[in-house]
């Protein structure tokens, strides 16, 4: 019970690590945002919902069609590499695959939406970094030996042993195909105009 509370803290550090980081990235758009509202709240109007015009009707759609993208590609993606650890267990392949499936609809609404128009390839690569990392750490298992507080689980780090690290990279690749394939995905249709990017601010 111990192992356990002690990575929930560490997820939930890296987590909170990670949200500070993300909100460090978007701060030149919040600036942008806060100066039109102020404005507005000057002139006596009520500030707007977004800092350019917007149709939220088609956006919704949009974003309905990056779901569906989302969630077939990064599937697709994630299905055989899954498979090779889970073959004799298909029910745990299935049940792995279907929540590929969410995890995969959901970055995609998130990343059109965090990269919009922006042609700056670093936000887009911390986009999937960002959703591989906590995908990753997510899905480690202490091992059985490991004594906590503090965590020590022996060769050859201590705090990760060689199950633990064969689990990171396991982890790791499949989740690099996964959010990977579905950023692809989105920035090949949206390039061929066949999936609309989420407007940037001021435009």
């Amino acid at each position: 019970r111990n192992v356990h509370l002690d990575t929930m803290v560490l997820r939930n550090v890296l987590l909170s690590s990670l949200f500070m980081l993300w909100a460090h990235a978007f701060e030149t758009r919040s600036s942008r945002v806060h100066a039109s509202v102020t404005a507005w709240a000057g002139m006596g109007h009520e500030p707007p919902k977004w800092s350019n015009a917007v149709d939220e009707f088609k956006e919704r759609i949009e974003s309905a069609k990056a779901a569906a993208i989302g969630a077939v590609v990064g599937s697709v993606a994630f299905a055989p590499l899954d498979l090779v650890t889970h073959f004799s267990n298909i029910p745990q392949w299935e049940f792995n695959t279907d929540m590929a499936a969410v995890q995969g609809a959901l970055f995609a609404v998130v990343y059109r939406y965090a990269t919009r128009e922006d042609g700056n390839p670093q936000l887009k690569q911390g986009a999937i970094g960002a959703f591989v990392l906590v995908r990753t750490l997510a899905q480690i298992q202490v091992s059985d030996q490991c004594a906590a507080l503090p965590l020590r689980c022996g060769e050859p780090l201590s705090y990760l042993d060689y199950s633990m690290i064969q689990q990171m990279i396991i982890a790791g690749g499949e989740s690099t195909a996964l959010f990977g394939a579905v950023g692809f995905a989105i920035e090949y249709l949206a390039d061929r105009g066949l999936l609309g990017r989420f407007p940037s601010a001021g435009k």
